[in-house]
């Protein structure tokens, strides 16, 4: 029975091998590879992550896996949890819903745990296939209507960057998958936020237009900062005018109003509210 046992596991592992041995011809990072591709990132612009564990086990002589909540030591619920809790850790907001597949929908993060034992002996050997991918909601360029959910990262697999197979006990089972699972959350959060890096903070305040050294404009920030901007647009020169902004200092440069820090406006845009209080 043991013999019998390990050529069936044998099987499996070969499948799996040559399934990864099939995918693996790329060459790079997972979001290099996009870039090569598209020449854009498919994560570039997107707000928000559905993740999602999946977890199935194949008996012995079962001819299709089912889903299971727990394997062993391994707890679907808790491998939701770790996801959760490294996507929430990198700043990468995270949505409970997901729904039909429109342009705003988010992103879906499947990690899939697929499980398969040869026996049911008190110490049994398994073969356990670890993928993560991203799907996403797609339309056709000639016809926006037509809407459907594809893969979207990686779009091919690839040196086993985002899925493994791992020959294991039960012993090392729990930890294995975690450690697995760990590495290829952090490939795609690494890739996420590669392509949408964190906002520059925005700073609300005020145009203010100065009367001394022969007059100029400019921008105090609601904290009371006081910014002397070298190239603010024309359209934005009116006392009062309540703004939001973000400046770079010009360390470098030395002015001679003397009247707070010298900087380059980076962006700016209008608040709705304005007033007309003086300093």
């Amino acid at each position: 029975m043991k013999a019998k046992r390990y050529w069936i596991l044998g099987s499996v592992v070969a499948y799996y091998a040559t399934v990864l041995w099939a995918a693996g011809l790329g060459i790079g990072s997972v979001d290099q590879l996009q870039l090569n591709l598209f020449g854009t990132s498919t994560l570039q612009g997107q707000k928000a992550v559905y993740p999602q564990v999946i977890m199935t086990v194949t008996k012995k002589d079962a001819r299709q896996p089912r889903s299971s909540s727990k394997i062993g030591p391994l707890s679907r619920n808790e491998i939701q949890a770790q996801v959760e809790e490294a996507l929430c850790k990198s700043g990468i907001k995270i949505t409970e819903k997901y729904g039909d597949p429109t342009p705003d929908a988010p992103l879906s993060l499947g990690v899939t745990v697929s499980v398969v034992t040869a026996g049911e002996d008190s110490s049994p050997l398994y073969a356990a296939y670890v993928s993560t991918e991203v799907h996403q909601p797609v339309q056709l360029l000639g016809n926006d209507k037509i809407r459907t959910l594809a893969r979207t990262w990686p779009i091919v697999h690839h040196d086993g960057a985002t899925q493994r197979l791992l020959v294991l006990d039960l012993r090392t089972m729990e930890q294995k998958v975690k450690d697995e699972v760990a590495r290829q959350v952090s490939l795609f959060i690494n890739d996420f936020l590669a392509a949408n890096p964190k906002d520059k903070q925005m700073i609300t305040g005020t145009v203010r237009y100065l009367d001394f050294e022969g007059g100029f404009y400019g921008l105090v920030a609601d904290s009371g900062e006081k910014y002397d901007p070298i190239n603010l647009p024309k359209e934005y020169k009116k006392d009062g005018l309540r703004v939001k902004f973000q400046v770079e200092e010009k360390k470098g440069m030395v002015g001679f109003r003397m009247w707070g820090k010298i900087v380059e406006v980076v962006e700016i845009e209008r608040l709705q509210a304005e007033t007309k209080d003086r300093l």
